[in-house]
């Protein structure tokens, strides 16, 4: 019936890209003015910086297709099918009220504390879940609504929480090593 739509905030993916540059012209500095192996000790930490500010502001999104709607947090993937939705609340952000449970969206920013009002504020991404939600109960694709398994497929997001676990405990080596 219709495509396959994701919604990512520009405004989160331009601050990574920001704060990844910082690290970088970090290292860049240390290795410049304190020597590579000053510099050294701190790719690890830089590492682990530029993982987490990826993780937390450059990879979240919410997709939203015929199937359901899948949201795709700092670590884990939560697909929610279109039966099992109850509510979509956008208040704070992105909350899908389910069967399963409330599912916040990590990629969808609550409204400034100055834009606040009586009225709720929507966004984007709700606009294109309410959009598609009520694009299939007009078109009768949700009249006898069936869940096909008794919870949401849920993807734990292992290598880059592995990567960070790593990253953490070679930065605390170093810097105690070299402490």
């Amino acid at each position: 019936m219709g495509e396959t739509t994701a919604y990512r905030s520009t405004f989160s993916r331009v601050l990574a890209v920001v704060v990844v540059a910082l690290l970088g012209f970090l290292l860049i500095w240390l290795a410049l003015t304190r020597g590579f192996d000053t510099a050294g000790r701190y790719v690890a930490p830089a590492a682990l910086g530029a993982l987490l500010v990826w993780q937390a502001y450059w990879r979240p999104q919410v997709e939203v297709s015929d199937g359901g709607v899948e949201i795709r947090n700092v670590w884990r993937t939560v697909q929610v099918p279109w039966p099992a939705l109850q509510d979509v609340d956008a208040r704070l952000g992105l909350r899908l009220v389910t069967v399963f449970g409330t599912y916040q969206a990590w990629a969808v920013p609550a409204p400034r504390r100055g834009r606040r009002s009586r009225e709720v504020p929507v966004s984007e991404a709700a606009e294109l879940v309410v959009r598609r939600w009520d694009e299939l109960r007009a078109a009768g694709y949700l009249d006898d609504p069936r869940l096909e398994r008794p919870r949401p497929r849920t993807t734990l997001h292992t290598v880059p929480l592995t990567a960070a676990v790593l990253l953490l405990v070679v930065s605390a080596v170093v810097i105690l090593a070299s402490g």
